[in-house]
């Protein structure tokens, strides 16, 4: 078996090009994550080399970039609400 050397399984990570037009998803993902109540659990789930990492690092990318310009408030409010609520 010839295994080729133009193939390379790394992560993208937050600046590199997105050759699998996955941003959609994770754009997508990171509206469903910012519009729902919490707590939650999400499962990425994909056979190898699928992006699962390379989703999870945009997605991360991009929910810090909504956190240190301030529209991810509303969310971290509505998780310490819940939270302290719940203790109550």
């Amino acid at each position: 078996m010839t295994i080729s050397k133009n193939i390379i399984d790394r992560p993208l990570q937050k600046d590199d090009t997105d050759k699998l037009s996955m941003d959609k998803y994770t754009k997508g993902l990171q509206n469903f994550i910012e519009n729902s109540n919490t707590p939650m659990t999400i499962s990425i789930q994909g056979e190898w080399g699928s992006g699962k990492t390379s989703l999870m690092n945009k997605l991360e990318h991009g929910l810090l970039l909504d956190l240190i310009h301030g529209s991810m408030h509303s969310l971290i409010r509505k998780m310490f609400q819940q939270r302290f609520l719940k203790i109550l």
